[in-house]
């Protein structure tokens, strides 16, 4: 997969940023790092996806120490209340002494985008940003069949 990937998106792996969900806990924090090494060796790059949700918790930002942490659209849409501040204040903090960047999912106006950056987020996702589009694949290129 290290070597298929790049091929398949055609990219670069410098250029991919593999995604971690919470779906699933994962149990095994020591092969997490080991798998996350041996990719990263390759030059992916990592994103913790839904900080403040599901499974994705202090350990496993300890373990994965994600180039890109990407907090939750509950907590982002809640950053005026104290609690969710908070959440988004700790995450600065931690992404600032490990060298990764914050992501605010789920901006949706211009006045949450103001609440962020004066707490420190310098990324963002949301349709207040830019609605989501298709990126433009050649599939001949890659080999794929097309309809």
């Amino acid at each position: 997969l290290h070597d298929a990937l790049p091929i398949w998106a055609e990219r670069e792996p410098e250029t991919i940023v593999l995604e971690i969900t919470e779906r699933e806990s994962i149990a095994d924090q020591q092969r997490l790092r080991l798998v996350l090494a041996s990719y990263r060796e390759h030059g992916f790059q990592f994103a913790l996806d839904d900080i403040g949700e599901g499974h994705s918790t202090l350990e496993l930002l300890a373990a994965a120490v994600p180039e890109f942490v990407k907090v939750a659209k509950s907590i982002t849409q809640a950053c005026d209340e104290r609690g969710a501040r908070a959440v988004i204040e700790a995450t600065v903090a931690y992404a600032r002494s490990s060298g990764s960047t914050v992501i605010a999912e789920g901006i949706e106006d211009e006045e949450t985008a103001d609440r962020l950056i004066a707490l420190g987020v310098t990324a963002g996702q949301g349709y207040w940003l830019g609605r989501p589009r298709e990126m433009a694949v050649d599939h001949e290129a890659r080999g794929e069949a097309t309809a």
